[in-house]
């Protein structure tokens, strides 16, 4: 889990068809093998990147970070590699505030991103491929 998840401003679930959810409110999107359907596979997204990338050259945008938007301590504190991990991120407008392990990381105020799509995105930096991105679950609920 050493690569980067990219997760934009999310208001709604736009553009996915998603699977009922056991909790009111929420549309479970991704669960284990299933889901991954829901995404359409698309190229340069301008969005919020928020970070799983623990060994991320600049750490003050590695895991639980919002890079080029809201640090985290240097060295990164927040340690994502070999496990599970929960990443909980609530967008409304403009305000963003991100949960790693149900520990707050960042929150900010910027209205660049207040609406629209959100992506799921994987990325090497160019580097030969590495350890695997799992998704266990991924829901989304309009606030």
């Amino acid at each position: 889990m050493k690569r980067l998840i990219a997760i934009a401003a999310v208001t709604l679930a736009a553009g996915c068809t998603g699977m009922d959810s056991k909790l009111a409110g929420w549309t479970t999107l991704i669960e284990g093998d299933k889901g991954l359907e829901n995404f359409d596979q698309i190229g340069d997204a301008n969005s919020y990147e928020v970070n799983i990338y623990d060994a991320r050259p600049g750490q003050e945008y590695s895991t639980g970070a919002i890079v080029d938007f809201a640090r985290v301590a240097v060295p990164g504190p927040y340690k994502a590699a070999g496990r599970w991990n929960t990443l909980e991120i609530s967008a409304k407008g403009g305000n963003v505030v991100v949960f790693f392990n149900g520990v707050q990381t960042v929150e900010m105020v910027n209205s660049k991103f207040a609406q629209g799509p959100f992506a799921l995105q994987f990325g090497n930096h160019g580097k030969a491929p590495g350890d695997a991105i799992k998704w266990r679950k991924v829901q989304v609920k309009p606030l």
